[in-house]
């Protein structure tokens, strides 16, 4: 892995990452997290309903290693219809999964079209995204487009800068974003566990989803918001809020009831008094 140094905010927790899809074949997830990676991401899929092959095992695997994890989305949408459709197509992708990390947008394939069409498909996928999953998602680019493309209205979202120049330091003259919450450092990286070169980033614990990120609406759908502790199971947590597996499962759209993670974020139907 490179030795490059990243500067950040001292008061922002740091995780190193990567991010995969079927380009990296089968992956041993265990081996990259002993190897001290924190953070993957993994595409999902791309425009036209196309689902990374690697998907589902590399979620699966990558949860089972005790990694943190994310899915992006590669965007090739020309018009917002299309945008909407993919954001759609990505939900569906990942609402049986139980991500720990902001889904992302991925758009970069801006030809034989205007800036003022860039933004409205970009926007309109990230607020059709949000809408769904109720989660603010993440825009990711490079240096240039951050600059040239995005307008103010993407600020909103947290930014996962690509950037392979020798700068140690958060390009000054990108005005849109204050600072990133991802920086893709590396197109190079070798990392024990893939074979061939990976994607290699840093993080901040902005991708992490909160609680401020899930459904606001839980006080007037009757339920509780629990975070998974170590040592946690859904049987556990079952019987001490005096429901289900099933409908804790249900409710969070978990394919796996052997899979929760620490810091997950469930909802609980709340006990009937």
């Amino acid at each position: 892995m490179s030795n490059k140094t990243i500067s950040i905010a001292q008061e922002n927790k740091l995780f190193d990452g990567i991010d995969v899809s079927s380009y990296q074949g089968t992956i041993d997830f265990n081996r990259v997290k002993a190897s001290g990676i924190d953070v993957v991401y993994i595409k999902a899929g791309e425009g036209g309903q196309i689902t990374d092959p690697y998907f589902k095992q590399n979620y699966l695997k990558a949860a089972r290693a005790g990694l943190i994890f994310g899915a992006y989305y590669y965007v090739t949408a020309k018009n917002t219809s299309e945008a909407k459709a993919q954001a759609n197509d990505f939900f569906n992708l990942i609402r049986a999964t139980s991500f720990n990390a902001r889904p992302a947008m991925d758009f970069e394939d801006f030809s034989g079209m205007e800036r003022e069409d860039i933004n409205e498909i970009g926007l309109t996928f990230l607020e059709e995204l949000e809408r769904l999953t109720k989660i603010t998602p993440m825009i990711y680019t490079d240096a240039s487009s951050a600059k040239t493309i995005w307008s103010d209205a993407f600020s909103k979202y947290p930014l996962w800068l690509a950037d392979y120049s020798e700068r140690d330091e958060f390009p000054p003259d990108i005005t849109v974003w204050e600072s990133w919450t991802g920086f893709q450092y590396s197109n190079t990286g070798t990392v024990p566990g893939i074979s061939g070169n990976v994607d290699l980033n840093k993080f901040r614990d902005g991708i992490l989803i909160s609680l401020s990120d899930s459904d606001s609406s839980s006080e007037k759908d009757n339920t509780v918001e629990y975070i998974v502790r170590p040592g946690d199971t859904l049987w556990q947590i079952a019987r001490r809020y005096e429901t289900t597996v099933p409908a804790i499962t249900a409710l969070n759209g978990i394919a796996d009831p052997d899979l929760i993670y620490i810091g997950q974020i469930l909802r609980i139907p709340e006990m009937q008094r």
